[in-house]
């Protein structure tokens, strides 16, 4: 199934995905291709986020790897 990229999250002119908001497909494929060093913490008030990755790492995996692997899968 195709998902239409996710809206980022901004906190202090930081735009982020929190990857466990992303649907499972995405997650665990992003996961399996992301380079540990990517991942990003975001601390919001006594909170902190972790498994975090900046917007354009996410929508660049997103444009290039995910959506034509989908669109390819899904023309069988």
């Amino acid at each position: 199934m195709i998902h239409n990229p996710i809206t980022p999250q901004n906190y202090r002119g930081i735009e982020f995905v929190h990857i466990d908001n992303l649907p499972k497909d995405q997650r665990t494929q992003l996961d399996d291709w992301l380079p540990i060093t990517k991942f990003i913490k975001i601390k919001i008030a006594e909170n902190v986020l972790d498994h975090c990755v900046n917007y354009t790492d996410y929508l660049f995996w997103y444009e290039n790897y995910y959506s034509k692997k989908e669109n390819y899968l899904s023309e069988f």
